[in-house]
């Protein structure tokens, strides 16, 4: 396996990404990062082929223990960032996923989803039309705010969820990660 670093907390990396990606994918479509002990994969056709196997899972800790997976223990000052994850629905295993999907599935029908069409169009046009003048669109220009379409109605689990989890994620700072 090739093996290469990157820093992702390096300026030039926030600024412009695009150049070292495409390199990744036309170079080193897969390598092992040692500093972040991970094998990376660039390209999208690769991505998606993993995503689709069913023999992988999102997580593995529920099959083996760190200790096990010869990793380290977890770095403290991540802990807000490995929290909001474990929050995350895409990042859980059934039968979590499958509950929290049958859920989400019953709130956001294709009709309740075309119905906010119009109302999401709006938002984005309006958060656009802000960011415009700066020819470019970053985490900290005003985009990364929390949804202001309202949950269905009668779900206030959901708004409440909405609001923690975007408070969770204001811990990190924009263009940063926990930990760099």
């Amino acid at each position: 396996m090739i093996e290469r670093h990157f820093d992702i907390n390096d300026p030039a990396f926030i600024a412009d990404p695009y150049p070292l990606l495409e390199d990744f994918r036309e170079n080193t479509p897969i390598f092992y990062d040692r500093q972040w002990e991970k094998v990376f994969f660039a390209r999208y056709e690769d991505i998606a082929a993993l995503l689709k196997d069913k023999r992988l899972g999102r997580q593995i800790l529920h099959v083996m223990s760190r200790e096990e997976l010869g990793w380290s223990s977890p770095n403290p000052a991540q802990a807000p960032f490995d929290h909001f994850q474990s929050l995350h629905m895409l990042d859980r295993e059934p039968p979590d996923h499958t509950r929290l999907k049958a859920l989400v599935m019953k709130a956001f029908t294709p009709q309740r989803v075309e119905s906010l069409r119009g109302k999401i169009e709006h938002i984005v046009n309006r958060l656009l039309d802000k960011v415009a003048p700066a020819g470019r669109i970053c985490h900290g220009n005003g985009m990364a705010h929390p949804p202001q379409c309202p949950a269905p109605r009668g779900h206030t689990q959901t708004r409440r969820l909405s609001a923690a989890l975007y408070e969770q994620s204001a811990v990190f700072q924009p263009g940063r990660l926990p930990g760099g």
